[in-house]
């Protein structure tokens, strides 16, 4: 028997697909052969003795990339109003709901009552109506602070994000590069282990990644190979939101999260989950 939120998580579930994409489009920059080859089996010598690892120019962006940002947005968004629907339905007032329901997302009490005065109020419950406000952008409060998020709230950011997708392509900035890790494997095999905290760098030919002292790790010259972990990046730009200058993975990342909790958290409180 199907569930009431079967259709809601498959929006999820489709948008889960979408992210998949982007993360793979987003790995495609870094290819072994572009990268790892370049950048092992360096010799050691007395008047250089630092290891230099430099990017090289991407391969060109996938032109599906920023549709493929606007369908993830969408289907998340979209979960939301299916979501609102279903409340209609297990209030019994569905009829006509399907083109008048949707989830209202707003940065304060008055623009709330605005937003469900005749377009959420009349179909679903009240404690449903309250649950619904629990989560608004204005009730939502910053652990650190204690104060409403408003518009630093990521359902915000889902909400506004998906308002510009309908206008107009998502930007997104030029790739950049990171270290995350690497290891380096000296004249004597000895060997080098660490991670790095990523230090975000343009995605261009020539660009420094990460600078390596060698005669600090090793005693004598020779050899050494070098194995490293490499992160690519791409951000928002110009959404005028606070995602400008944050990954669009980790950003997206955050939009699932905080869709998949308010469905499971809805779920167990109207849905008998």
């Amino acid at each position: 028997m199907a569930h009431p939120l079967d259709g809601v998580r498959a929006k999820i579930g489709r948008a889960q697909n979408h992210f998949d994409h982007i993360d793979t489009i987003v790995k495609s920059f870094l290819s072994p052969e572009d990268y790892t080859q370049e950048i092992a089996g360096h010799e050691f010598k007395d008047d250089w003795k630092q290891l230099i690892v430099r990017a090289k120019t991407p391969r060109p962006i996938n032109p599906a990339f920023p549709l493929v940002i606007g369908d993830c947005i969408h289907n998340l968004r979209s979960a939301l109003d299916h979501l609102v629907f279903q409340f209609a339905v297990l209030n019994g007032t569905s009829h006509g709901a399907e083109s008048k329901t949707s989830f209202p997302i707003c940065l304060n009490a008055g623009s709330f009552k605005n937003a469900i005065r005749h377009k959420v109020a009349p179909f679903i419950a009240r404690t449903a109506l309250a649950a619904i406000e629990e989560v608004q952008p204005y009730k939502t409060l910053d652990p650190a602070t204690n104060a409403p998020l408003g518009d630093q709230a990521i359902l915000w950011v889902l909400s506004q994000l998906d308002v510009l997708d309908k206008h107009r392509v998502i930007l997104f900035a030029m790739p950049q590069v990171s270290a995350e890790g690497f290891t380096i494997t000296g004249p004597s095999g000895e060997i080098y282990d660490t991670s790095v905290a990523p230090k975000w760098k343009p995605m261009e030919d020539g660009a420094e990644i990460i600078r390596f002292d060698l005669s600090t790790a090793f005693q004598r010259p020779g050899k050494v190979n070098m194995n490293i972990k490499l992160a690519a990046n791409i951000h928002f730009a110009e959404t005028g939101l606070i995602c400008d200058g944050r990954g669009v993975q980790s950003t997206l990342d955050d939009c699932t999260r905080v869709v998949r909790t308010i469905v499971d958290d809805f779920g167990r409180r109207f849905f008998g989950e």
